[in-house]
């Protein structure tokens, strides 16, 4: 059976523990996409994935969950042909149909306000604070079900109907909903910041800070200025400690961290300058490459001494054919 590779992507910024590669297969005219460890001490949370999976199936309300399954340490899940709402966003972006990326924003807060939600103390929540930090101590309405990323591009619309694509980070406890909320919004009007300000003849900008401007129209929906002014300060730091927990390269003493926490009584200010964000994107990518070149030394070093062993145990004869068996086969790879 052909099998043929149409993408694959391996999320190298993430620590070990959480390191997994991502591929979608055609073969004999049929799509799916695997989910595998990328990494040995991954496996325990690509084992999770199925539980976390049939918990949103039975409790998220607004969307449709695919029913994946887990064979041979991978988890496989039918590949659906739809509209990814972050395409969507992104070319109304550049057709001018701002507009519709603004509604686009608001279907996801209230997809977020269906979920079940009740109050919870977070100050003595021991599992939310070693992820998120003690940002959020105190009393704040939360989503009982535990899922983080309600981002546009893990939803697809196919019809009428609206599907969930991506739950790796679905945890056991609850999250405050405004958290949620501001991480969702802010990593949208900061991935298009620069589209902003590129495409912005035709509409009005309020800049926040330096290098970071939203456009004057959203601001002025309360749904996402309320969320913004009150809840910035805390979820950038919460969404800090989220990213030293599981990705790679980050450390509570860098400048980040240091602005963020000099920054703390101005929620109206957004607190993480570009640059020094694309630095540390930077400094995780290089670490996580080192990582890997390590292995695959590693891996070399062992294969080298297992061709080693077995030449030792070979007649003369048979090394040499050996050898020359292993040059054309590399130069064959080579090619």
């Amino acid at each position: 059976m052909s099998r043929k590779i149409l993408y694959s992507r391996t999320s190298i910024s993430r620590k070990p523990i959480c390191r997994v590669t991502t591929t979608i297969v055609e073969s004999e005219g049929k799509r799916w996409v695997e989910k595998t460890a990328a990494h040995p001490d991954a496996k325990k949370f690509l084992e999770a994935y199925p539980a976390k999976e049939q918990k949103l199936a039975q409790d998220l309300k607004g969307v449709l969950v695919i029913k994946s399954k887990f064979v041979d340490g991978k988890v496989v899940t039918p590949f659906i042909e739809g509209e990814l709402l972050d395409d969507k966003f992104r070319q109304n972006l550049l057709d001018d149909k701002w507009e519709v990326c603004l509604e686009l924003l608001l279907k996801v807060l209230k997809l977020i306000d269906m979920q079940k939600k009740s109050t919870q103390d977070f100050s003595s929540n021991s599992e939310f604070i070693k992820v998120f930090g003690s940002a959020w101590a105190g009393q704040y309405q939360a989503l009982e079900l535990g899922y983080l990323d309600y981002n546009l591009d893990n939803l697809i619309q196919v019809g009428d109907k609206t599907y969930l694509i991506d739950y790796e980070f679905t945890f056991d406890f609850p999250l405050p909903v405004d958290m949620v909320k501001c991480r969702f919004l802010l990593s949208y009007l900061q991935r298009y910041n620069q589209i902003f300000e590129l495409l912005s003849k035709n509409h009005e900008l309020t800049k926040l800070a330096v290098n970071f401007v939203v456009p004057t129209a959203w601001l002025k929906q309360p749904e996402i200025s309320s969320i913004l002014n009150k809840n910035l300060a805390k979820t950038l730091k919460s969404e800090f400690s989220f990213q030293t927990h599981f990705s790679v390269g980050y450390s509570g003493d860098g400048p980040i961290q240091k602005q963020i926490t000099n920054q703390v009584d101005k929620p109206a200010v957004f607190l993480i300058d570009k640059l020094e964000l694309e630095r540390a994107d930077h400094a995780n990518e290089l670490a996580s490459l080192k990582i890997d070149i390590e292995n695959l030394r590693t891996a070399n070093q062992s294969l080298n001494d297992y061709i080693n062993r077995i030449h030792r145990l070979m007649p003369v004869k048979l090394i040499r054919n050996t050898r020359s068996l292993y040059k054309k086969v590399g130069r064959k790879r080579d090619q």
